[in-house]
């Protein structure tokens, strides 16, 4: 009787020492998840912030503004019809080499 209690002793004290070992694993888990989740938000913010930014900079009355004040040391001209390409004027690869492409 005596090694049976001895016996459910031991497997107690294994399962309590199992349980702290989980539990202290889930508490970091949780922690890193805060964490993340701070940081995704934080991330989240910027992206915003820089969408914002580039709206801004992106603004057509801003541009036409600074196409004007540096006209002559960009020497930009207006873009003309004849510019623009079509999908037929785009080169394209040898038959080889779009075996690779496959």
């Amino acid at each position: 009787m005596r090694v049976i209690n001895i016996a459910l002793t031991i497997m107690m004290l294994t399962a309590v020492a199992f349980v702290y070992f989980i539990k202290y694993g889930a508490e970091s888990s949780l922690d890193q998840v805060v964490q993340l989740r701070k940081a995704v938000k934080r991330e989240q913010e910027t992206l915003t912030l820089l969408r914002a930014d580039w709206a801004r900079l992106n603004q057509p009355q801003r541009l036409q503004e600074l196409t004007q004040r540096h006209y002559y040391e960009l020497k930009l001209e207006s873009m003309k019809p004849e510019q623009i390409g079509t999908i037929d004027s785009i080169p394209m690869p040898d038959a080889d080499r779009m075996e690779v492409w496959k």
